[in-house]
């Protein structure tokens, strides 16, 4: 039976997408739980006996803002974080690139951006796992830019891979390279871009939701 949240944000085919409030506790464990799966036995980015709970989480979830994506079952298939920067907690990227720290107020660090592989699929398209991730991604990218508007951010930053800067180059956006590789769940680089890019990768997947067979590679994992 389908659980009822109330951190839900909207519906978009069946998958519902949630800003997670920070006393949730069961929603937050479930975030931490597909974490885990995906980066211990799907990934294999860390140890699963190093983690007894099963649940992968860090010291910078204290000040971030998790997004959920629920598929119609009621499973957590998706994730992402906003890690925002304060004065004595910065996030990686900013912590890691000093030369970032003057715009700490402005902009704030997208990780753990995730799908699980076993997501279900589209009932709209219900043979396509392609379409499904990148009905995901929509969502919570759309849960992000909806924040960061809120919050009135004009940047983000993420350690990504190569192949995911491309894909969203691809897509409209601007991003910077604004260091060297650095060895965290695999080899990434850091960028920075604009948040207003947001409502260009939001229009070019809408514009995709109607052709299932056209759309892009599968997305990698932010780190």
């Amino acid at each position: 039976m389908r659980e009822e949240y109330v951190s839900l944000v909207y519906i978009i085919d069946g998958f519902s997408f949630h800003k997670v409030d920070a006393s949730d506790r069961q929603m937050l464990e479930k975030i931490y739980r597909l974490r885990f799966e995906v980066y211990a036995h799907q990934r294999r980015f860390i140890r699963a006996e190093d983690y007894p709970l099963e649940l992968e989480s860090d010291e910078y979830d204290d000040h971030s803002i998790q997004f959920a994506a629920v598929n119609p079952e009621g499973e957590v298939v998706g994730t992402t974080r906003m890690i925002l920067n304060q004065e004595e907690k910065l996030s990686p990227v900013l912590k890691s690139f000093p030369h970032l720290q003057a715009s700490s107020a402005s902009i704030f660090e997208v990780s753990r951006f995730l799908i699980c592989k076993k997501s279900c699929p589209s009932r709209n398209f219900p043979a396509s796992g392609a379409f499904t991730r990148v009905l995901i991604v929509h969502g919570l990218f759309q849960a992000i830019y909806e924040e960061a508007q809120n919050r009135k951010l004009t940047y983000w930053c993420a350690l990504m891979e190569r192949s995911l800067c491309q894909l969203l180059r691809f897509y409209g956006f601007r991003t910077d390279c604004v260091g060297p590789d650095v060895n965290l769940f695999g080899y990434v680089r850091p960028y920075v871009g604009f948040v207003a890019d947001f409502e260009k990768l939001q229009s070019k997947i809408s514009n995709s939701n109607s052709r299932p067979e056209t759309l892009p590679v599968p997305i990698p994992e932010l780190n």
